[in-house]
């Protein structure tokens, strides 16, 4: 789904959706994106729990690989850094969260950090 011309992962209770509250899940660059299945979990466990939940792509699908960690020949983790800065990764999370706040009159948002590996 798009939100705000964004590639992004909305989940939407079935009932009781509170229309001041929002939670924003960003994912950690390693390995995980919005079609991976433990964001898509997350995401659906807060719905289910009553709250609109949004993955934006900030990332714009390029994740760092599971090898990007350790010596890896074919990626380059300082130009991976470079190519997603504050620069070229704010302005899709703002595309995304201002019209979020204008539609649904959202007072507040949730933003859980977590890491897995």
């Amino acid at each position: 789904e798009n939100s705000a011309g964004i590639g992004s992962y909305v989940a939407t209770p079935t009932v009781g959706c509170p229309k001041d509250k929002v939670v924003l899940l960003y994912y950690v660059a390693l390995n995980y994106n919005i079609t991976s299945s433990t964001m898509l979990l997350l995401a659906d466990a807060f719905a289910k729990n009553g709250f609109k939940t949004v993955i934006p792509d900030f990332l714009n699908g390029d994740t760092v690989p599971p090898s990007g960690l350790t010596y890896a020949p074919d990626f380059d983790l300082g130009k991976w850094f470079k190519n997603h800065s504050q620069e070229q990764t704010r302005p899709p999370l703002d595309k995304v969260i201002n019209p979020l706040t204008r539609l649904s009159s959202a007072a507040s948002y949730a933003t859980p950090s977590f890491a897995c590996i």
